[in-house]
Protein backbone atom coordinates (compact mmCIF):
# COMPACT_ATOMS: atom_id res chain seq x y z
CA UNK A 1 0.00 0.00 0.00
CA UNK A 2 2.85 2.58 0.59
CA UNK A 3 4.25 1.55 -2.65
CA UNK A 4 1.05 2.14 -4.29
CA UNK A 5 0.53 5.38 -2.11
CA UNK A 6 4.23 6.67 -2.97
CA UNK A 7 3.88 5.68 -7.33
CA UNK A 8 0.38 8.24 -6.92
CA UNK A 9 2.20 10.69 -5.23
CA UNK A 10 4.97 10.79 -7.66
CA UNK A 11 2.34 10.98 -10.30
CA UNK A 12 0.91 14.07 -8.98
CA UNK A 13 3.99 15.60 -8.36
CA UNK A 14 5.19 14.99 -11.40
CA UNK A 15 1.88 16.14 -13.08
CA UNK A 16 1.89 19.43 -11.22
CA UNK A 17 5.37 20.17 -12.32
CA UNK A 18 4.10 19.30 -15.69
CA UNK A 19 1.33 21.98 -15.58
CA UNK A 20 3.76 24.95 -14.19
CA UNK A 21 5.96 24.01 -17.06
CA UNK A 22 3.43 24.57 -19.37
CA UNK A 23 2.05 27.84 -17.41
CA UNK A 24 5.53 29.10 -17.97
CA UNK A 25 5.52 28.52 -21.45
CA UNK A 26 2.19 29.54 -22.01
CA UNK A 27 3.36 32.91 -20.13
CA UNK A 28 6.80 33.65 -21.88
CA UNK A 29 5.15 33.05 -25.43
CA UNK A 30 2.85 35.73 -24.72
CA UNK A 31 5.30 37.90 -23.34
CA UNK A 32 7.19 37.60 -26.60
CA UNK A 33 6.77 40.21 -29.49
CA UNK A 34 5.97 38.36 -32.43
CA UNK A 35 8.72 37.14 -34.54
CA UNK A 36 9.96 38.90 -37.49
CA UNK A 37 9.49 38.17 -41.21
CA UNK A 38 12.52 36.18 -42.17
CA UNK A 39 15.99 38.29 -43.57
CA UNK A 40 15.98 38.62 -47.17
CA UNK A 41 19.57 40.17 -49.11
CA UNK A 42 17.89 41.98 -51.59
CA UNK A 43 16.06 43.95 -48.99
CA UNK A 44 16.99 47.57 -48.93
CA UNK A 45 18.02 48.83 -45.41
CA UNK A 46 15.72 51.82 -45.05
CA UNK A 47 12.99 51.31 -47.04
CA UNK A 48 10.02 51.45 -45.22
CA UNK A 49 6.02 50.93 -46.86
CA UNK A 50 2.74 50.27 -45.88
CA UNK A 51 1.42 46.47 -46.32
CA UNK A 52 -1.03 44.03 -44.95
CA UNK A 53 0.11 40.94 -43.26
CA UNK A 54 -1.97 37.22 -43.27
CA UNK A 55 -4.42 38.39 -41.11
CA UNK A 56 -5.51 41.34 -43.52
CA UNK A 57 -4.31 43.77 -40.68
CA UNK A 58 -2.26 47.14 -42.59
CA UNK A 59 0.50 48.24 -40.71
CA UNK A 60 3.82 50.08 -41.12
CA UNK A 61 6.94 48.50 -42.05
CA UNK A 62 10.80 48.98 -42.20
CA UNK A 63 13.77 46.98 -43.02
CA UNK A 64 16.66 47.19 -40.52
CA UNK A 65 20.14 46.36 -40.86
CA UNK A 66 19.29 42.70 -40.18
CA UNK A 67 17.36 42.86 -44.14
CA UNK A 68 14.32 42.19 -41.85
CA UNK A 69 10.90 43.64 -42.32
CA UNK A 70 10.01 44.98 -38.98
CA UNK A 71 6.66 46.36 -37.71
CA UNK A 72 6.27 49.75 -36.48
CA UNK A 73 4.22 50.32 -33.15
CA UNK A 74 1.50 53.01 -35.06
CA UNK A 75 -1.74 53.37 -32.92
CA UNK A 76 -3.81 53.81 -36.06
CA UNK A 77 -4.19 52.26 -39.23
CA UNK A 78 -1.61 53.76 -41.48
CA UNK A 79 -2.37 55.23 -45.28
CA UNK A 80 0.01 56.40 -46.29
CA UNK A 81 3.46 57.26 -44.10
CA UNK A 82 7.35 58.13 -43.68
CA UNK A 83 9.88 56.74 -42.27
CA UNK A 84 13.35 58.07 -41.10
CA UNK A 85 16.50 55.85 -42.48
CA UNK A 86 17.19 54.42 -39.09
CA UNK A 87 13.61 53.67 -38.07
CA UNK A 88 13.72 55.72 -34.96
CA UNK A 89 10.89 57.85 -36.25
CA UNK A 90 7.97 58.19 -38.42
CA UNK A 91 5.03 59.77 -39.30
CA UNK A 92 1.85 58.83 -41.06
CA UNK A 93 -1.69 59.70 -41.86
CA UNK A 94 -4.32 57.84 -39.83
CA UNK A 95 -7.80 56.46 -40.77
CA UNK A 96 -9.10 59.07 -38.60
CA UNK A 97 -7.55 61.37 -40.85
CA UNK A 98 -4.90 62.70 -38.45
CA UNK A 99 -0.95 63.28 -39.18
CA UNK A 100 0.89 60.77 -36.23
CA UNK A 101 4.22 61.66 -35.34
CA UNK A 102 5.86 58.60 -33.56
CA UNK A 103 8.73 56.64 -32.70
CA UNK A 104 10.08 53.00 -32.72
CA UNK A 105 9.34 52.72 -29.16
CA UNK A 106 5.53 51.49 -28.75
CA UNK A 107 3.40 54.30 -26.80
CA UNK A 108 5.23 57.45 -28.05
CA UNK A 109 3.01 58.77 -30.48
CA UNK A 110 1.58 62.08 -30.56
CA UNK A 111 -1.21 63.76 -32.92
CA UNK A 112 1.00 66.36 -35.17
CA UNK A 113 -2.26 68.12 -37.40
CA UNK A 114 -6.15 66.88 -36.94
CA UNK A 115 -9.12 67.11 -39.89
CA UNK A 116 -11.40 69.67 -38.68
CA UNK A 117 -13.95 71.61 -40.87
CA UNK A 118 -12.01 74.12 -42.90
CA UNK A 119 -8.88 71.40 -43.74
CA UNK A 120 -7.65 68.50 -43.42
CA UNK A 121 -4.44 66.90 -44.20
CA UNK A 122 -2.99 64.15 -46.00
CA UNK A 123 0.47 62.84 -48.08
CA UNK A 124 3.11 63.62 -44.79
CA UNK A 125 6.87 62.93 -45.57
CA UNK A 126 9.60 63.26 -43.61
CA UNK A 127 13.47 64.97 -43.92
CA UNK A 128 16.12 62.30 -43.63
CA UNK A 129 16.92 64.08 -40.09
CA UNK A 130 13.38 63.24 -39.01
CA UNK A 131 13.25 67.52 -38.21
CA UNK A 132 10.93 68.39 -41.19
CA UNK A 133 7.55 66.99 -41.74
CA UNK A 134 5.65 67.99 -45.28
CA UNK A 135 2.09 67.77 -45.69
CA UNK A 136 -0.60 68.57 -47.78
CA UNK A 137 -3.29 70.65 -46.63
CA UNK A 138 -6.83 70.31 -48.56
CA UNK A 139 -8.74 73.48 -47.71
CA UNK A 140 -12.45 71.98 -46.68
CA UNK A 141 -11.18 68.42 -47.31
CA UNK A 142 -11.42 68.78 -50.82
CA UNK A 143 -8.23 67.98 -53.51
CA UNK A 144 -8.92 70.96 -56.01
CA UNK A 145 -7.40 73.65 -53.39
CA UNK A 146 -4.29 71.96 -51.66
CA UNK A 147 -0.47 73.68 -49.96
CA UNK A 148 2.35 71.67 -48.94
CA UNK A 149 2.91 72.79 -45.38
CA UNK A 150 5.63 71.91 -43.16
CA UNK A 151 6.10 71.74 -39.58
CA UNK A 152 9.74 72.25 -38.41
CA UNK A 153 10.78 70.68 -34.69
CA UNK A 154 11.09 73.78 -32.22
CA UNK A 155 8.76 75.90 -34.67
CA UNK A 156 5.28 77.11 -33.14
CA UNK A 157 3.36 77.50 -36.99
CA UNK A 158 4.26 75.41 -40.02
CA UNK A 159 5.51 77.03 -42.82
CA UNK A 160 3.37 77.28 -46.16
CA UNK A 161 5.70 75.83 -48.78
CA UNK A 162 4.26 74.91 -52.45
CA UNK A 163 1.00 77.61 -52.47
CA UNK A 164 1.02 78.17 -56.30
CA UNK A 165 -2.75 77.92 -58.06
CA UNK A 166 -4.08 74.80 -58.51
CA UNK A 167 -3.31 71.55 -56.30
CA UNK A 168 -0.19 70.77 -55.19
CA UNK A 169 0.20 67.01 -53.87
CA UNK A 170 2.53 64.12 -53.20
CA UNK A 171 5.64 66.20 -51.19
CA UNK A 172 9.33 64.66 -50.61
CA UNK A 173 12.54 66.23 -50.07
CA UNK A 174 16.12 65.10 -50.06
CA UNK A 175 18.84 66.60 -48.27
CA UNK A 176 16.14 69.66 -46.56
CA UNK A 177 17.00 71.43 -49.76
CA UNK A 178 15.50 69.43 -53.28
CA UNK A 179 11.19 69.63 -52.94
CA UNK A 180 9.85 67.52 -55.66
CA UNK A 181 6.08 67.30 -55.91
CA UNK A 182 3.16 66.53 -58.15
CA UNK A 183 0.98 70.30 -59.30
CA UNK A 184 -2.41 69.91 -61.34
CA UNK A 185 -2.22 71.39 -64.08
CA UNK A 186 -6.19 71.06 -65.23
CA UNK A 187 -8.71 69.39 -63.54
CA UNK A 188 -12.12 70.76 -65.26
CA UNK A 189 -12.93 70.73 -68.94
CA UNK A 190 -9.97 68.67 -69.63
CA UNK A 191 -10.24 65.18 -70.69
CA UNK A 192 -8.78 63.89 -67.79
CA UNK A 193 -6.91 64.96 -64.98
CA UNK A 194 -3.58 66.10 -66.00
CA UNK A 195 -0.60 66.56 -63.35
CA UNK A 196 3.20 67.64 -63.81
CA UNK A 197 5.98 67.37 -61.73
CA UNK A 198 7.45 70.37 -60.06
CA UNK A 199 10.63 70.90 -58.17
CA UNK A 200 11.36 73.62 -55.64
CA UNK A 201 14.59 74.92 -54.40
CA UNK A 202 14.21 75.51 -50.66
CA UNK A 203 17.13 77.55 -50.27
CA UNK A 204 15.90 80.14 -53.14
CA UNK A 205 12.04 79.59 -53.06
CA UNK A 206 12.59 78.84 -56.66
CA UNK A 207 10.28 76.50 -58.58
CA UNK A 208 10.41 74.71 -61.97
CA UNK A 209 8.43 72.48 -63.56
CA UNK A 210 9.63 69.76 -65.08
CA UNK A 211 7.42 67.83 -67.10
CA UNK A 212 4.81 68.49 -69.79
CA UNK A 213 3.14 65.04 -70.78
CA UNK A 214 -0.24 66.25 -70.15
CA UNK A 215 -0.96 63.30 -68.33
CA UNK A 216 -1.49 62.33 -64.62
CA UNK A 217 2.06 62.11 -62.79
CA UNK A 218 2.44 61.27 -59.29
CA UNK A 219 5.07 60.15 -56.69
CA UNK A 220 8.04 61.66 -57.28
CA UNK A 221 11.13 60.92 -55.63
CA UNK A 222 14.41 62.74 -56.17
CA UNK A 223 18.27 61.58 -55.34
CA UNK A 224 19.53 65.16 -55.86
CA UNK A 225 20.13 64.25 -59.63
CA UNK A 226 17.19 62.89 -61.24
CA UNK A 227 13.44 62.57 -60.29
CA UNK A 228 11.74 59.62 -60.92
CA UNK A 229 7.60 59.14 -60.87
CA UNK A 230 4.57 57.59 -61.99
CA UNK A 231 2.57 58.55 -65.32
CA UNK A 232 0.14 57.26 -67.21
CA UNK A 233 1.36 59.24 -70.63
CA UNK A 234 1.86 55.83 -72.55
CA UNK A 235 -1.55 54.18 -70.81
CA UNK A 236 -0.74 52.37 -67.33
CA UNK A 237 0.73 53.81 -65.00
CA UNK A 238 4.96 53.46 -65.25
CA UNK A 239 7.91 55.00 -64.41
CA UNK A 240 9.33 57.50 -65.78
CA UNK A 241 12.28 59.82 -64.79
CA UNK A 242 13.61 63.36 -65.60
CA UNK A 243 16.88 65.42 -64.47
CA UNK A 244 16.19 67.62 -61.73
CA UNK A 245 16.86 70.64 -64.58
CA UNK A 246 14.00 69.31 -66.23
CA UNK A 247 16.36 67.55 -69.06
CA UNK A 248 16.20 64.02 -70.90
CA UNK A 249 12.83 62.80 -69.88
CA UNK A 250 12.69 59.15 -70.10
CA UNK A 251 10.14 56.25 -69.95
CA UNK A 252 11.98 53.43 -67.50
CA UNK A 253 9.50 50.29 -67.05
CA UNK A 254 6.88 49.50 -70.19
CA UNK A 255 4.26 46.65 -68.97
CA UNK A 256 0.99 47.26 -70.55
CA UNK A 257 -0.23 44.52 -68.17
CA UNK A 258 0.81 46.46 -64.85
CA UNK A 259 0.85 49.57 -62.99
CA UNK A 260 4.17 50.47 -61.61
CA UNK A 261 3.99 52.82 -58.97
CA UNK A 262 5.12 54.43 -55.42
CA UNK A 263 9.18 54.56 -56.96
CA UNK A 264 11.70 54.83 -53.82
CA UNK A 265 15.61 55.05 -54.72
CA UNK A 266 17.43 53.41 -52.14
CA UNK A 267 21.35 53.51 -52.49
CA UNK A 268 21.37 54.52 -55.78
CA UNK A 269 18.89 51.72 -56.85
CA UNK A 270 15.50 51.73 -58.08
CA UNK A 271 12.27 50.06 -56.26
CA UNK A 272 8.98 50.14 -56.93
CA UNK A 273 5.69 48.88 -56.25
CA UNK A 274 4.20 46.53 -59.15
CA UNK A 275 0.11 45.82 -59.42
CA UNK A 276 -1.84 44.03 -61.29
CA UNK A 277 -5.17 42.77 -60.80
CA UNK A 278 -5.35 41.00 -57.48
CA UNK A 279 -1.89 40.93 -56.16
CA UNK A 280 0.65 43.76 -55.47
CA UNK A 281 4.51 43.51 -54.90
CA UNK A 282 7.75 45.34 -54.74
CA UNK A 283 9.92 45.25 -57.59
CA UNK A 284 13.87 45.92 -57.59
CA UNK A 285 14.77 47.32 -61.51
CA UNK A 286 18.27 46.54 -62.27
CA UNK A 287 20.73 48.85 -64.22
CA UNK A 288 19.60 46.55 -67.66
CA UNK A 289 16.46 47.16 -66.86
CA UNK A 290 15.54 43.61 -65.50
CA UNK A 291 13.07 43.73 -62.71
CA UNK A 292 13.71 41.41 -59.38
CA UNK A 293 10.74 40.80 -57.46
CA UNK A 294 11.71 41.18 -53.31
CA UNK A 295 10.86 38.41 -51.17
CA UNK A 296 8.33 39.52 -48.05
CA UNK A 297 6.69 36.71 -47.30
CA UNK A 298 3.17 36.99 -45.33
CA UNK A 299 2.76 40.80 -46.48
CA UNK A 300 0.78 41.72 -49.62
CA UNK A 301 -0.94 44.85 -51.12
CA UNK A 302 2.00 47.22 -50.86
CA UNK A 303 1.81 51.05 -51.18
CA UNK A 304 3.41 53.91 -49.51
CA UNK A 305 7.21 52.80 -51.16
CA UNK A 306 9.88 54.43 -49.38
CA UNK A 307 13.57 55.92 -49.09
CA UNK A 308 14.88 58.48 -47.25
Amino acid sequence: MKNISLTKGTRHLRAACLALALLVTATAALSQPESDPPSSPGLPIGMSFVAQDAAGIWGLYHIDERRVAVRLPTQLEPRLACVVPNGSKFVYSAADGSIRLGTARPGEESVLARADTRRSFIQPCLSADGREVYVVEMAEGKSIETEIIRYTSGADQPERIASQPGAQHDPFVHQKRWLVYASVGCSAGCEELLVEIWTRDLLTGKARQLTLLNALSQGPVTDGRRVVFSSNTSGTHQLWQVGLDGSSVQQLTRSPLSQAVSPALCGGNLHFVKSTPGSAAIVSLTQDGQEVELSLPGLKSFRALRCL
